[in-house]
């Protein structure tokens, strides 16, 4: 029997990725997956895999590698059982079911598909591309239809803009670990407050990301509005004060969310209204 999670959650809340969200069973497997989608909205085509060795029909995921966060976990197992570049979206929920003597526990996005073309392997044998009613009779499992019903709600009032705020790191092994998190939500801008920290965090975020660093105090409501209607993913270098007082102007139910040190707040927007808003705790590596 498989249990679903935080997939009835209030949508104009926030969802929260623990810092180790194994912790929540004695013995956990983690995995991470993605609806990878192409196409127009609010009809796209969704990505489903069959995996010879389970003779399944599956959305695409796999198991947390050593050193790696959730986020890079979806991202690298779409790239390697689809062939697909994506872009990580909206944060989906979390599903777990038993597997032996331990619990599954896989979180999923939504994911854009940006590039590639997908080439049989050992772990999948074939991918289709299916409109996600067809995509509901296809699958195998009750628990992958409820995440597609679940993302549908993303294909009917569609994310335009997404702003990333990092709480500015602590340590440089907190920025080595936020890059590739932040890089499977493929940001194309990256503003800084002119504070130290803040730069000290943004500019090796940059680099990494191929990205040139702009400095912005984002004083006013006005550059909050700018950013949320630009259609352009961005990250911003925060303080937690600043971080706390962007997303109170956008919900007053976020006027006082936590903001640790090296966390991340995805806030998704549609035509500049606030849609939901997702809390990675931590860039860290996720315990296996």
């Amino acid at each position: 029997m498989r249990n679903m999670s935080k997939f009835d959650k209030d949508r104009s809340s926030a969802l929260i990725i623990p810092r180790n969200p194994g912790d929540a069973f004695e013995r956990t497997t983690l995995a991470a997956g993605a609806v990878l989608w192409r196409g127009k909205l609010p009809n796209p085509e969704i990505a489903i895999v069959h995996r010879p060795h389970y003779d399944d029909w599956s959305l695409p995921k796999g198991k947390v590698d050593r050193g790696e966060s959730l986020p890079v976990t979806a991202a690298r197992e779409l790239v390697e059982e689809t062939g697909i570049q994506p872009r990580l979206t909206k944060f989906l929920g979390s599903i777990n079911y038993p597997v032996g003597d331990r619990t599954k526990l896989v979180y999923y996005w939504l994911a854009d598909a940006i590039s590639g073309t997908f080439t049989p392997n050992e772990e999948v044998d074939e991918l289709r591309w299916v409109p996600a009613k067809q995509a509901a009779k296809l699958l195998s499992y009750p628990d992958d239809r409820q995440v597609v019903r679940n993302a549908k709600h993303w294909f009917d009032t569609p994310i335009t803009t997404q702003v990333l705020c990092v709480r500015a790191a602590k340590t440089p092994e907190q920025v080595e670990l936020l890059a590739p998190l932040l890089a499977a939500y493929q940001p194309q801008r990256i503003i800084s407050l002119p504070e130290q920290p803040c730069i000290d965090t943004a500019a090796p975020l940059a680099s990494a990301l191929n990205l040139t660093p702009k400095q912005d105090y984002l004083t006013h409501g006005k550059d909050w509005k700018s950013l949320a209607t630009s259609g352009v993913p961005t990250v911003v270098v925060a303080d937690k004060r600043t971080i706390q007082k962007a997303a109170g102007r956008f919900s007053s139910s976020l006027k006082d969310i936590p903001a640790k040190r090296a966390s991340v707040w995805v806030l998704s927007f549609h035509e500049g209204q606030l849609i939901g808003a997702d809390y990675l705790e931590s860039p860290d590596a996720v315990r296996t």
